[in-house]
């Protein structure tokens, strides 16, 4: 069963609208249809499943059928202090930590870190370290 993130929804959603990045991976790169069964998850525990109901321009609406609540989810919270690295390391670290079961990645600056980060590129930064966690909660299947 294909996931898709969608950031707003609760346990007892009925019916939920997938959009953005999310809706163009289900329309354009999986071309699924009405009637194909998907999960959405909130990246907080909540994972339901359902039925594409329809397939609009720019979204698409999903019929709840069954939720699991935190049934994927460690019952311990782990948290990963990390000191800030080089280069593309931070998402190998997010990626693996994240399929693991990390629940929150911290980096940290020390008087010895050698990159530093600007105010705009931290930003930047930090949307694209969000966007591989979600990819990675994807393909592990956590919720």
């Amino acid at each position: 069963m294909r996931r898709f993130f969608v950031a707003e929804i609760d346990e007892g959603s009925k019916t939920v609208r997938v959009r953005g990045e999310e809706f163009i991976h289900l329309k354009k790169v999986l071309r699924l249809k009405a009637g194909s069964p998907i999960a959405v998850f909130n990246g907080r525990g909540v994972e339901l499943t359902g039925i594409i109901e329809s397939i609009g321009p720019d979204s698409a609406s999903v019929k709840i059928e069954g939720s699991s609540v935190g049934e994927k989810e460690s019952p311990v919270r782990i948290m990963l202090l990390q000191g800030l690295v080089k280069g593309e390391k931070p998402e190998l670290i997010v990626q693996k930590a994240t399929e693991l079961g990390v629940a929150e990645v911290h980096f940290y600056s020390t008087s010895r870190t050698v990159p530093v980060i600007g105010e705009e590129k931290s930003v930047y930064k930090i949307s694209r370290l969000r966007k591989v966690a979600i990819e990675s909660a994807k393909q592990c299947g956590r919720s």
